[in-house]
């Protein structure tokens, strides 16, 4: 989960074995990870579907689209 205020610190707590990432640095937050802004945040999901249209060896599918289920 992707957050950036005080509202999300209950989603960070409540998924605390996955991955989390608070926008903005903050001291006190349950988030795994920070990202800097919301430039950062782009830059992530460009590298996600990067590796999604990435070639996959055989047999193996990179993603998923939830859209395409």
């Amino acid at each position: 989960c992707i957050g950036e205020d005080r509202t999300d610190e209950a989603l960070f707590r409540a998924n605390r074995n996955q991955l989390s990432i608070r926008i903005g640095w903050s001291t006190g937050t349950a988030a795994t990870h920070y990202l800097a802004d919301s430039a950062e945040v782009a830059i992530l999901l460009a590298h996600i579907v990067d590796v999604c249209n990435s070639e996959a060896p055989s047999g193996w599918s990179r993603c998923t689209s939830a859209l395409s289920a």
